[in-house]
């Protein structure tokens, strides 16, 4: 099938087209006839940069800690004034390159939350809604993004890096430190986080706002 060359820079668009046919019953070879051609647009990407970003915190170092490290991302729909809607949340919180088996901590009694966005696909700008702390199960304590899982020696299979802060200082395992990387939110608003440091999954409780982990 013989088509014009700019062919496929039209979208249900219509061209003459010449049919080789090797039967009888068929059109000759070059019949010109004219066709409709239906060919589903190719997808494409769009890059939106997030700023304003509201700070953190305050590193010992003075060094000013904007929000950020957002790892997993949920669509929620459209929301009444068009915008998309998005929940994503952070992993473990700001840490620098490890020496050795040591991963420092640039806020050790970081929170990791929950981040409602808005996208404004018109303006490009996106925008905080609603931000949420995860707490453990008694709803006071707050979770933390340090290491948790120490099943043998600093280095080896199954076990975390050792916390420390800027001056090198140990920090304490948290049991239930979370690094979150996935997030899916059920049909009751409970929201379900998988967590990278071990086997685990950490549940949002919609209506009472603290986290439950599960790990086998």
């Amino acid at each position: 099938m013989l088509v014009s060359p700019g062919l496929f820079g039209k979208i249900n668009g219509y061209d003459v087209v010449h049919i080789n046919s090797e039967f009888a019953d068929q059109q000759s070879d070059h019949d010109p006839s004219v066709s409709k051609f239906n060919f589903t647009p190719q997808p494409k990407t769009t890059n939106y940069q997030f700023t304003n970003l509201p700070k953190l915190g305050t590193a010992s170092n003075g060094q000013d800690i904007l929000l950020g490290g957002f790892s997993g991302l949920y669509f929620q729909g459209i929301a009444a004034n068009g915008n998309l809607k998005f929940i994503t949340h952070t992993d473990r919180g700001p840490n620098g390159e490890p020496t050795g088996n040591n991963r420092p901590f640039l806020l050790p009694n970081f929170q990791p939350e929950v981040v409602n966005l808005e996208l404004n696909r018109s303006s490009g700008e996106i925008s905080i809604t609603k931000r949420t702390g995860l707490f453990r199960q008694d709803g006071t304590t707050p979770l933390t993004g340090l290491p948790n899982l120490q099943a043998a020696a600093r280095g080896t299979a199954y076990t975390d890096e050792q916390g420390v802060d800027l001056n090198n200082n140990n920090l304490p395992n948290d049991t239930l430190g979370a690094d979150l990387e996935g997030i899916v939110v059920a049909e009751n608003g409970d929201m379900w986080m998988v967590d990278e440091y071990r086997p685990a999954i950490y549940v949002l409780i919609a209506m009472e706002n603290y986290s439950n982990a599960l790990s086998p």
